[in-house]
């Protein structure tokens, strides 16, 4: 998977991931029915390698992770 960053104005429902790891996606999704598609991930600092926190929000259709 390649990724390419720019710079751009990005627009998207504002959603707390914890700390962005697959398993915080599922308990949003099955526990909280959170639908994340189109969403700007908040994800906080720690248990993961922070660019892993990008790759998994972007590979589940989320626009946007801040960090």
């Amino acid at each position: 998977m390649s990724l390419r960053l720019c710079v751009r104005d990005v627009q998207g429902r504002l959603v707390y991931v914890n700390y962005g790891r697959i398993e915080d996606y599922s308990r949003l999704a099955k526990n909280l029915s959170i639908n994340v598609n189109g969403s700007i991930a908040i994800a906080r600092y720690g248990r993961i390698f922070r660019g892993d926190k990008v790759v998994i929000a972007l590979t589940l259709a989320l626009v946007w992770c801040v960090l």
